[in-house]
């Protein structure tokens, strides 16, 4: 998707700092769903190119959480 948007940096943020500390393989993963989705992941990464994630604490989140409310008031569908 990335690609076809003519994207060649993605930037990731994410207020789970278990999940970002996976990804940039901090920490380790144990639960093996978890695995299928830390797969798919840098499946995703690899295809894209380059990725850069950051964990976003919660008083930075505020703006992400509003996107996402009206990201889903406005396409039931993405919940």
């Amino acid at each position: 998707m990335a690609k076809r948007l003519g994207a060649e940096t993605v930037q990731v943020n994410s207020n789970s700092q278990l999940i970002v500390n996976q990804i940039k393989d901090q920490y380790s993963l144990k639960d093996p769903r978890m695995m299928k989705y830390y797969d798919k992941v840098w499946e995703l990464i690899k295809e894209i190119g380059t990725v850069e994630v950051e964990w976003v604490g919660r008083e930075r989140n505020a703006h992400a959480d509003a996107l996402a409310s009206l990201a889903t008031a406005c396409a039931p569908s993405l919940n």
